[in-house]
């Protein structure tokens, strides 16, 4: 019996489509200096991550919005200029119009942004 049961376990797995398997939907943009879009459509928010250039002060302010600095705020924080990186993690938070990412540097400074999604 127990021959059978592993014949037919790998059977099924061998034949199994792809389709079938576990897929990571996690999508992310690519690192963006300025303000802009992180992604377009509806979707679910896994991350949000920013970079300093060593001394500057980073604020990065999330919308839900698919093309502009407005809508509702999902997230606001300041990454140190000395910590060079930070973020924040979301559980799979329903975004309904799209995010779109604010970035401020204090002084003269400069930063990095990156988003991670799930599309839906």
């Amino acid at each position: 019996m127990k021959k059978i049961f592993a014949f037919l376990l790998i059977l099924f797995l061998a034949v199994t489509p792809a389709a079938w398997a576990f897929q990571d939907y996690t999508n992310s943009s690519y690192a963006q200096t300025s303000d802009g879009v992180g992604f377009g459509n509806p979707c679910y928010l896994v991350k949000v991550k920013g970079k300093t250039d060593g001394t500057n002060n980073l604020t990065i302010k999330v919308y839900d919005n698919a093309s502009a600095a407005s809508g509702n705020v999902i997230t606001e924080f300041t990454i140190i200029g000395g910590d060079l990186k930070g973020g924040e993690i979301f559980d799979n938070l329903q975004v309904s119009n799209g995010l779109y990412i604010d970035m401020t540097a204090a002084g003269e400074g400069t930063g990095t942004w990156w988003v991670e999604f799930r599309k839906p």
